[in-house]
């Protein structure tokens, strides 16, 4: 079984990662609610060996760059996507 790593909530995934290793989960799904941040892809593989870890992608993962919003309910292909995502 799995855990999400959006059960925690941190803006970085390296931290995300870092919380449920140290509480001895090892087989976690990385999800969306991070932001993106370069150098993510070493912080996942340095930490996959160091707590021995296992991981599914699932939603909103890797984080995009720009944020950005896909309305599938728009008829108007103009506003399939919305950039940039602002809050």
């Amino acid at each position: 079984m799995y855990v999400s790593s959006a059960c925690v909530v941190h803006e970085k995934i390296k931290d995300s990662i870092e919380e449920l290793g140290l509480n001895g989960f090892k087989d976690i799904e990385l999800s969306g609610g991070t932001k993106y941040y370069a150098g993510y892809e070493d912080d996942l593989i340095r930490l996959k060996e160091k707590y021995h870890l296992n991981y599914l992608v699932h939603n909103y993962f890797p984080p995009p760059k720009e944020e950005f919003i896909l309305n599938l309910a728009s008829l108007d292909e103009n506003r399939l996507f919305l950039l940039p995502l602002t809050s």
